[in-house]
């Protein structure tokens, strides 16, 4: 394998993880939006205790 064909081949191995993470990510978001909003935090600290 050339140079060449290597540094193609990793251009575009960049590039498919960098999409993969942008899916990810908008995945994550879309999620984040369809949650409802219940005026709390998920962890707001009721019913816990360090004592």
């Amino acid at each position: 394998m050339s140079d060449d064909e290597r540094e193609a081949l990793a251009a575009e191995g960049e590039q498919s993880i960098a999409e993969q993470g942008r899916q990810a990510n908008d995945e994550r978001h879309a999620e984040h939006a369809e949650r409802p909003v219940t005026g709390k935090s998920r962890h707001d600290g009721s019913g816990w205790s360090l004592y």
